[in-house]
């Protein structure tokens, strides 16, 4: 499982809030959604898509959409990063990303269409390579690396790019816009751009189904009521500082059950605030309902919500996954969703922010937070041109709604632990007293 930006962020939420307000008086019956039906299907042959020349597009879903509602409000992008030694030879990462990235289109799209024929688009143009200065960044926290907060414009792109950083270590950070990629999707053409750089085939992927298709050709299972009112680990927002930050930690070892240990430990940080009722929501992977050797790029993740009660062990957590994956609690999907595209992208953005204002006044959550493992990942996939990386990581998206977000990545000795928190929340030393509460007590495999 991969940290899902953005699959957590239930267009539900937004769609009803949508109904019951500004367009309440123009959706009431289903002669109304049928009008809506004849002029989406007018509006898509109005389409600023030519598909007739158009290499290789897929229709945008809700889960995009809000995406990029909030990258106009945060950056909200993939960062995955490898450090190690070597050399940056950005001549031939050029080559290798442009050989990639033809094979992978789903790393050149931008956004094009009327809101209700909107599709992401191959611009045909190769995502940017660039350098920068990472002298002053240690790597365990957003400290000096402005350049991990530049924007990826969904409409004018690009909406992926390699950025070589220069400093001891060397590191190398493949970014991608939410919208267009989730954390698998960006570790696929990564790896195909490493592939390139030793000389080998790329394997490429063309897959243009999105996560509300994928989801919509799956039995439909049955939503578990959950609190909507959560406390998080940190308490309450104090001042008015607003963004996010991230922490880093390692920790050496072997760990059974890391994602259950991390879940039981961040309830009880919750608990440490108030008295409250803990829900955290686990991102999963849709491919694992393709055929195996699918390969896709696309924001292709969902969500189910876990609610966490004093009582339970690892054990029991680990139990409710596991149940919950077997009954596949992820596949949710609502035709509600799509009347978010009846409304301007500012528009949701302001409901996300009213939303999430409300929430961090209230210290009360729609879930408690986020909680993730990439499992392990295999360095040598990443070793190429003259690179050879020792540790890699994955900063966790910033999520107003969902203020606390910890993933997890291994490489078969060590385990990289990364937290992002809004910053009214972070302060005062909190989000490193929560990381250490965390790490300090996790449970290694016993050898």
């Amino acid at each position: 499982m991969l940290p899902r930006n953005g699959g957590c962020v239930t267009p539900q939420l937004i769609a009803e809030t949508v109904s019951k307000g500004c367009l309440r008086d123009h959706i009431r019956d289903s002669a109304r959604l049928t009008v809506f039906s004849h002029i989406k299907k007018r509006m898509c042959k109005m389409s600023l898509v030519n598909k007739t020349t158009t290499k290789y597009s897929r229709k945008l879903s809700t889960n995009d959409l809000i995406s990029i509602a909030r990258d106009r409000y945060f950056s909200f992008n993939n960062q995955f990063i490898l450090e190690g030694h070597g050399v940056l030879d950005k001549a031939r990462w050029l080559t290798a990303v442009e050989t990639a990235s033809a094979a992978n289109p789903g790393s050149r799209l931008i956004m094009k269409g009327y809101p209700f024929a909107s599709r992401w688009v191959d611009s045909g143009i190769t995502p940017r390579v660039r350098e920068v200065d990472g002298s002053e960044w240690t790597g365990y926290s957003h400290e000096g690396a402005p350049f991990l907060l530049d924007p990826l414009s969904p409409v004018e792109g690009p909406t992926c790019e390699v950025v070589l950083v220069r400093g001891n270590p060397l590191r190398v950070v493949f970014r991608s816009n939410h919208g267009v990629m989730d954390a698998r999707g960006t570790l696929f053409w990564a790896e195909d751009v490493f592939r390139a750089l030793r000389g080998e085939p790329v394997l490429g992927s063309k897959f243009a189904l999105n996560d509300e298709e994928i989801a919509g050709n799956l039995p439909k299972i049955k939503k578990e009521k959950i609190p909507k009112n959560n406390i998080t680990p940190g308490g309450k927002v104090q001042g008015d500082d607003q963004g996010f930050v991230w922490l880093r930690k390692t920790i050496h070892g072997r760990f059974r059950n890391l994602l259950s240990q991390v879940v039981c430990l961040s309830a009880r940080e919750a608990w440490k605030d108030s008295d409250g009722s803990v829900v955290f929501c686990i991102s999963v992977d849709l491919r694992r309902h393709l055929p195996p050797e699918t390969r896709a790029t696309g924001f292709l993740s969902n969500n189910f919500f876990m609610e966490i009660k004093p009582e339970y062990t690892v054990e029991k957590i680990t139990e409710l996954l596991k149940k919950n994956l077997n009954e596949k609690r992820e596949i949710t999907y609502s035709r509600l969703n799509r009347l978010l595209f009846c409304v301007p992208i500012g528009m949701i953005n302001g409901f996300v922010r009213s939303i999430s204002k409300k929430m961090h006044d209230s210290g009360r959550y729609l879930a408690s937070g986020i909680v993730v493992t990439l499992g392990v990942i295999p360095l040598e996939t990443y070793t190429g041109g003259g690179f050879y990386p020792s540790v890699t990581y994955a900063i966790p998206p910033f999520l107003d709604v969902f203020p606390f977000f910890i993933a997890m990545i291994g490489n078969g000795k060590d385990v990289e632990v990364m937290i992002t928190m809004h910053k009214g929340l972070a302060s005062n030393g909190r989000i490193e007293a929560i990381m250490e509460s965390i790490t300090s007590q996790l449970a290694p495999e016993k050898k």
